[in-house]
């Protein structure tokens, strides 16, 4: 039995001309032939039964110099015996046989079906690269099952075979998503071709021994890597423009008919792949950049040997290494302003409680000394807290209130000027820093709220001690002398 490639050996023993075309969708196979040959009617129907399962229709045209043409469906088995009935009346005519069969191919096979494999590369080529990538990202995960050509080419998301069980793809679209959003944040492009595309759609783990398709997964894997790593790229009709701007800007074009040396795309690869290992894109790409325009030109970017990967874990060994020391100093900054900080913070709850313990002490040795005096003069401890005493105690007290309302607004003044004071060396941080970074050297805040919150208990603590003492010494000075405080007021009012 003859195969979908040599179609035309059922009917002629030569032919003049071959024509196949292949897409996901349809198969055609059309020659002519200036004599044709008369073919049993089981190998025919055998070429059909073989086809079959992976067609939705299969239909044969026949035409003598172009005109009158015939059509006959190869499903029905009588439509193929009227065929070979033609065919025997075919065969007295002088002329230009054309034969055409047209396959249309099921979609729901979980695999695409590949007659012809080199019929199928070309219209890869005929395809614009936007086309070209807009039909493989909406078939992705692509599994090309081959009929009658036998290779194998594997990647990541698509697998070429004429063997099923091979067809076995993990594909994670959650990783996907997560390469995309990363890539979308740091690259400038135009269009939405490779939307959802990653270069290891395209890189070959199983290298095939067919070179145009080779070829053509090479390139369009160098695109999707650019697409990746440089700052700017824009996809046209048949080729690709790049901009990177690193070292130095370095920008050209790429034609879709250019040769890719492998290993100089293993490289491509590499660089891609560790720069979306780590959430720090950003910085990872720029240093790629910087490493690709200082080594190379336009002449030489898809053609060479120098081990760029290798140099650029070097670099970044020496980035990391010069960013940690950067980050201790930074570190060791917050580490003595906390302290700083933290010094004020117990200066001011000194001052705050020293303040207190003298109008404490001052209030108390005024009343002592009030009654020890007033003991002295008169011999005995009645009738201490005479008027004109009295009203000068009670002078006292209500300054010592007044007093401490005063000392309160200045220690809530000074609280709220180390507020300010920390959160601004936050900001002044932020030009250099990440938030994460920020948070995690200033520990979330937690050791200055830690302190805030102590200074503010022991304010209150001491506050209320003071507001106790002075209404003691109010009811203490009311009991000794029979003057209450709203009566003393009565004498102004």
């Amino acid at each position: 039995m003859f195969g979908f490639d040599l179609f035309y050996r059922y009917f002629s023993d030569k032919t003049s001309c071959i024509d196949i075309k292949e897409d996901f969708d349809d198969a055609t196979y059309k020659f002519s032939s200036s004599e044709l040959k008369y073919h049993d009617i089981e190998s025919i129907n055998n070429f059909v039964n073989s086809i079959k399962k992976y067609c939705n229709s299969i239909a044969l045209f026949y035409s003598l110099d172009d005109i009158g043409i015939n059509s006959y469906n190869l499903l029905d088995y009588s439509s193929i015996q009227e065929l070979i009935e033609a065919i025997i009346d075919y065969q007295k005519e002088e002329g230009t046989h054309t034969i055409e069969l047209r396959v249309q191919k099921k979609n729901s096979l979980g695999y695409n079906p590949i007659f012809n494999l080199k019929s199928f590369i070309d219209y890869f080529d005929i395809l614009s690269i936007p086309t070209l990538l807009a039909t493989i990202n909406a078939k992705l995960p692509l599994k090309l099952f081959l009929l009658n050509d036998h290779e194998y080419l594997e990647t990541k998301s698509i697998i070429v075979s004429s063997n099923t069980n091979d067809f076995v793809i993990d594909f994670n679209t959650n990783e996907r998503d997560w390469f995309y959003k990363k890539h979308e944040d740091i690259i400038s492009q135009t269009g939405s071709e490779i939307r959802n595309l990653l270069p290891q759609d395209f890189f070959i783990i199983n290298r095939s021994n067919n070179h145009r398709l080779n070829n053509l997964f090479d390139f369009l894997c160098l695109l999707l890597c650019f697409s990746y790593i440089a700052n700017f790229t824009e996809i046209s009709i048949d080729y690709f423009t790049y901009k990177f701007i690193g070292f130095k800007q370095l920008k050209g074009v790429i034609n879709k008919t250019a040769t890719v040396n492998f290993d100089t795309l293993k490289i491509y690869y590499k660089i891609f792949d560790w720069i979306y290992k780590e959430n720090t894109v950003s910085d990872r790409c720029s240093l790629a950049r910087n490493l690709i325009t200082m080594n190379l030109s336009e002449n030489n970017i898809t053609n060479f040997t120098r081990d760029l990967y290798s140099e650029l874990l070097s670099c970044n060994e020496i980035y990391v290494r010069e960013n940690v020391d950067k980050y201790i100093e930074v570190k060791n900054n917050v580490v003595n302003l906390l302290n700083e900080l933290n010094t004020k913070i117990i200066d001011t709850t000194d001052s705050f409680s020293s303040k207190i313990r003298n109008n404490l002490l001052a209030l108390v040795s005024f009343c002592f000394s009030t009654i020890l005096l007033n003991t002295i003069a008169t011999g005995n401890l009645s009738n201490i807290f005479t008027k004109d005493i009295t009203f000068i105690s009670y002078t006292f007290i209500i300054g010592s209130f007044f007093y401490l309302i005063l000392t309160l607004i200045d220690y809530r003044k000074s609280i709220k000027r180390y507020v300010k004071f920390y959160n601004r060396q936050k900001e002044f941080y932020k030009d250099i820093l990440n938030n994460a970074d920020i948070d995690n050297i200033f520990l979330n805040d937690k050791p200055f709220k830690d302190d805030l919150k102590g200074i503010r208990w022991l304010a209150l603590r001491y506050s209320l001690l003071w507001i106790f003492v002075i209404l003691l010494a109010i009811r203490l000075i009311d009991i000794l002398s029979g003057y209450s405080l709203f009566q003393i007021a009565k004498l102004f009012f």
